[in-house]
């Protein structure tokens, strides 16, 4: 995949943080592919200009990167609605209680 024609496209993200005792907490964001870093990298980031208005790095991981179906997606955290994206990105963060 040409990295630099993904630039401007639409992702929609979804995180799942899982704590030690298997509870679940959730975060979604959309945005624009801004760019990605691939020096002294094995997996890209790819850089997504979000709709808070924030950028966030993400691994371009073929494993969590699906081509999305066309249609309308609402963020369940903030009802902002997309409109045909062109990618899902979803990750499952575990985390540790250990400092």
């Amino acid at each position: 995949m040409d990295l630099d024609q993904q630039i401007g496209k639409t992702v929609l993200v979804g995180l799942t943080w899982i704590a030690p005792d298997e509870s679940q907490s959730h975060q979604q964001f959309g945005g624009s592919i801004t760019g990605f870093v691939t020096e002294g990298r094995e997996t890209p980031l790819v850089q997504v200009e979000c709709d808070d208005g924030e950028t966030r790095s993400y691994p371009w991981n073929e494993s969590a990167v699906t081509v999305a179906a066309p249609g309308k997606y609402t963020l369940a955290t903030t009802q902002k609605v997309f409109v045909d994206p062109d990618y899902l990105m979803q990750f499952s963060i575990f985390q540790n209680t250990q400092e």
